[in-house]
C-alpha cells in the first residue's frame, strides 16, 4: 500500500479473496467467500463506491483489489479491530484481528480452551507452549519439558549411528554438524 506495508489477502489466489485491513490498532482479516458475503461487507462499511457494478462478481474484484483495499482500509483505519470483527462476524463473514504472540496468549477464547501449557526449559527455563491441538479421551498426558537444546543430543545420536568420537569430531571440524545453532564447534 502506500505506506509500504504489504497487501495481503486480497492478492490470495482464491477467487472469493480474503480481505485484510489495517484498523488503527492492528491488522483484520476479513474472508469474503461469496458474492452474498460481499454484499453484506458493502452494507457494513456503507461506501458507496464499494456497490459498483464492476465489483458485484468476485472474478472482477481481483483486477480492483487496490482500490478495494483503500476504501476499506479508510474506513476501517479509525476503528477498533476487536470491534470490526465483531461487526463482521455479526453478519455471518468470518473476520479476527490479527494477533501478536503476547495477545494470543492472553485471549481469552485461547485460555478458555487452555492451549498452552507451561514447560520446562534447560536454558529458558519455565515457559508457555502451544499444547497439541487435538483432545485423546485415553491419552491425557501434556509435554512437560520442551524439546532439547540445537545440538544437545548430536553426539549421542551419531554414536548410535556406529560413528567414531574421532569421526564425529572431524564432521564438527569441517562444519557438517554443528553443537551450536550458529555454527562453529
Amino acid at each position: 500500500d502506500k505506506e509500504g506495508r504489504p497487501i495481503m489477502g486480497l492478492l490470495a489466489r482464491s477467487p472469493n479473496p480474503e480481505i485484510v485491513d489495517y484498523a488503527f490498532d492492528r491488522w483484520v482479516a476479513i474472508d469474503c467467500q461469496t458474492d452474498e458475503e460481499w454484499e453484506r461487507i458493502v452494507e457494513i462499511i456503507g461506501e458507496e463506491r464499494l456497490g459498483d457494478e464492476k465489483f458485484q462478481a468476485a472474478a472482477n474484484r481481483r483486477q480492483y483489489v487496490e482500490e478495494i483495499d483503500e476504501v476499506i482500509s479508510a474506513w476501517a483505519k479509525n476503528q477498533d479491530a476487536e470491534e470490526i470483527s465483531r461487526t463482521f462476524q455479526n453478519a455471518g463473514i468470518c473476520a479476527a484481528p490479527v494477533m501478536s504472540p503476547a495477545l494470543l496468549m492472553n485471549d481469552a477464547h485461547m485460555l478458555e480452551r487452555e492451549s498452552f501449557i507451561k514447560v520446562a526449559h534447560d536454558v529458558a527455563g519455565e515457559h508457555l507452549v502451544s499444547r497439541p491441538s487435538w483432545r485423546a479421551k485415553r491419552r491425557t498426558e501434556l509435554p512437560t519439558k520442551s524439546g532439547p537444546c540445537f545440538g544437545a543430543d548430536s553426539d549421542e545420536i551419531l554414536t548410535e549411528l556406529g560413528y567414531s568420537e574421532k569421526y564425529i569430531e572431524g564432521l564438527y571440524e569441517d562444519g557438517v554438524t554443528s553443537r551450536s545453532l550458529l555454527g562453529g564447534r
